[in-house]
């Protein structure tokens, strides 16, 4: 009930607080991999601007899912006073996600996440996102279509890198203890990422329930979700 005491412990806890960057002395005492697998390396680096995924439905029927991004292989082939009309992830790698050939007529190898999913012959669900589209898409249709859970639901769940050579598993660190006991109960090591990674994309879609129309804007990177009345 003293308040003297109260101040007094105020001014240790104040007085105890570190006033200097303690990021290196983290970095030599507990190493370089603890500190990447702490989630430092992405939390770090301030998100780009990036791409931008949009989802759009009207009441007429009318649906569009389309990507505004630079991040692409830009245009194969072609270069403007010696300068080569690439995207920000061309390469050249046969396996790369973007494969891009610096020879007259050559055609970008390139994977998109734009998604449509049809009831009955006609659309039910409009998808897509910026961001490891190569791992992110199958896993939102697994989650919808396999264990039938809604969409926004489905965007919300954690998301995971494909499995690597060595049985490492990269997901967002927000499973439960059970989880990641059992997960690591079938030999498989895990690589925490952060819990919202920014890396994992941002889903943006449209989709029907009954006779209404709904729309999702994931919040792993600015989105928002709008209607017109």
């Amino acid at each position: 009930m003293d308040p003297a005491y109260h101040a007094s412990q105020a001014r240790l806890i104040a007085a105890s607080k570190p006033h200097v960057d303690l990021t290196e002395h983290v970095r030599l005492t507990r190493g370089h991999a603890a500190l990447a697998a702490s989630g430092w390396n992405s939390a770090s680096r301030k998100p780009p601007v990036g791409s931008c995924e949009i989802s759009i439905v009207d009441a007429q029927g009318n649906w569009i899912q389309m990507m505004n991004t630079i991040q692409s292989g830009g245009i194969p082939g072609m270069a403007v006073d010696g300068v080569f009309m690439m995207g920000s992830h061309e390469q050249t790698s046969m396996s790369a996600h973007f494969s891009n050939f610096r020879v007259p007529g050559a055609r970008m190898r390139n994977i998109l996440g734009n998604t449509f999913v049809l009831n009955n012959g006609a659309p039910w669900l409009a998808l897509g996102t910026p961001g490891n589209v190569y791992a992110t898409v199958a896993q939102m249709l697994v989650h919808i279509l396999d264990f039938g859970m809604d969409p926004q639901s489905a965007s919300d769940a954690p998301r995971m890198l494909p499995l690597e050579d060595d049985y490492t598993l990269h997901v967002e660190s927000r499973l439960s203890a059970k989880t990641v006991t059992e997960l690591t109960s079938m030999g498989l090591l895990l690589g925490p990422m952060p819990q919202w990674d920014w890396n994992q994309g941002s889903f943006q879609m449209s989709w029907r329930d009954g006779e209404r129309l709904l729309a999702s804007a994931d919040f792993r990177r600015t989105g928002m979700a709008a209607a017109l009345a």
